[in-house]
């Protein structure tokens, strides 16, 4: 009996160690399967870059204006030649959003900005490019909240054509905004977002350049939690505002 039940006790181990091993094996390929795909996408989107930049740069050539002797040698088909020049500005317009959404998928933030601030030009009074460019203020690694708000809001109130799905990209921004200052507390203090025992050790190891930086992240937070409330405040004007506190759907003052 004891001699099966040993074996049993060394079969159940032997299977542990099996089952061990297999998720060991498991989880390292998985990691590798992610480490192919995110080089893969990389590569892709690199790719993809170069070939956006390939195609505006031959339609940018489509508009450099005709030598004198082009221009003579036109039949006066002047219209159909600003019909086409205004099909080449359009294509255009499209191409550079897409550019500006593969720099942002590439965490490229600086180049996505500045292609769809391109497509703005290309395009007044529509309100697609300045929704990209507040979806880059978000994303940004410092999420630069009043910002976002304002493209949203030139996004929406464009001109010629406005962009609608700025409506609920810009509700998403006030909860998330919204939750940022809950999180970080309402008070005049940047407690939880600096850390406020660190003037205390510079002081007393005589670390000015600690110190000088502590301000400055000081500063910068306050100014954050300063702007975050400007949001806020204008959530409340976007939302309604109630002066009854049992109102949960509106804010009260």
């Amino acid at each position: 009996v004891n001699e099966k039940s040993r074996a049993r006790k060394r079969h159940a181990a032997g299977e542990r160690e099996q089952s061990q091993q297999h998720g060991s094996m498991s989880e390292s390929a998985a990691k590798k399967i992610a480490s192919d795909l995110e080089r893969q996408l990389k590569q892709f989107l690199k790719e993809a870059i170069q070939l956006y930049k390939y195609i505006i740069e031959r339609y940018v050539k489509e508009l450099m204006p005709l030598s004198q002797s082009q221009t003579s040698n036109m039949s006066g088909d002047q219209e159909h030649e600003e019909e086409r020049q205004l099909v080449v500005i359009a294509s255009l317009y499209r191409m550079q959003i897409h550019l500006g959404d593969l720099h942002r998928y590439s965490c490229s933030y600086k180049q996505a900005e500045e292609c769809y601030l391109r497509s703005a030009k290309l395009a007044p009074g529509t309100g697609n490019p300045y929704n990209q460019l507040a979806v880059v203020a978000q994303q940004s690694p410092e999420s630069m909240s009043v910002l976002a708000l304002y493209y949203y809001a030139r996004s929406l109130m464009a001109t010629r054509e406005p962009f609608e799905t700025s409506r609920s990209n810009l509700v998403r921004l006030f909860e998330a905004n919204k939750k940022w200052l809950e999180e970080h507390s309402r008070e005049d203090t940047t407690r939880g977002i600096v850390d406020v025992s660190t003037p205390k050790k510079a002081a007393a190891m005589g670390d000015k350049k600690t110190q000088r930086e502590w301000i400055q992240k000081e500063r910068a937070a306050m100014n954050r939690k300063a702007l975050a409330r400007i949001v806020d405040l204008t959530w409340a004007f976007f939302r309604g505002v109630s002066f009854d506190e049992k109102d949960d759907d509106r804010v009260s003052l």
